[in-house]
């Protein structure tokens, strides 16, 4: 039997909704990461190290 390779889950329902869930994780993602830049000062090294340690 040859299953498609693009089909993550068992039906379009729920590839549907794997898309929309990691879609929803991305933008908040780069809202923080956005906000984290317009209000840092001056981005050095330690300062985006130590923001990505916390994310973690």
């Amino acid at each position: 039997m040859v299953t498609s390779v693009t089909s993550l889950g068992r039906n379009g329902l729920s590839d549907w909704l794997i898309q929309r869930v990691s879609a929803a994780i991305l933008a908040v993602y780069t809202v923080v990461v956005l906000g984290w830049l317009i209000t840092q000062g001056e981005v050095t090294y330690d300062a985006w190290s130590g923001f990505m340690g916390c994310l973690l």
